[in-house]
């Protein structure tokens, strides 16, 4: 685990225990599948994603500009899913995660896609990532 001091705050890079925000339940439509029949028009999903602030000035602040815009993420978010088209839910994850990590230079984003009634007897099929920034 790594501990460092931001702005007098002692703060933790570990995604279980630093600074984030998240959302939860974002409903997007996307054009994913394995199957002919689920590549024909978009499917709906289930998007929760945690992101990893890169500083924890807003804590202090109380400003806006000191942290991530969360209608700003789900923006990203539905854009990079209508725009791209996925055969697997684990290459969207990475995807998705690489396009906010990117955007709002964050150390770290967790994300969980979930898939409703694909599978016969499920409620819902889905994947978790969790994606740390490039050192560097």
């Amino acid at each position: 685990m790594h501990v460092h001091r931001a702005g007098g705050v002692i703060i933790s890079s570990m995604p279980e225990t630093s600074p984030h925000i998240f959302l939860q339940g974002l409903l997007v439509e996307s054009l994913i599948g394995v199957y002919p029949q689920e590549r024909h028009a978009p499917q709906p999903l289930s998007i929760d994603v945690a992101v990893g602030l890169p500083s924890t000035a807003a804590f202090l602040s109380d400003n806006f500009q000191d942290t991530v815009d969360y209608a700003a993420v789900a923006d990203l978010i539905r854009q990079e899913a209508a725009a791209q088209r996925f055969q697997l839910l684990e290459r969207m994850a990475h995807h998705l995660c690489q396009a906010i990590v990117t955007r709002f230079q964050a150390p770290w984003v967790r994300i969980s896609i979930v898939k409703p009634g694909i599978v016969p007897g499920a409620q819902a099929v889905g994947v978790s990532y969790l994606f740390r920034a490039p050192a560097g």
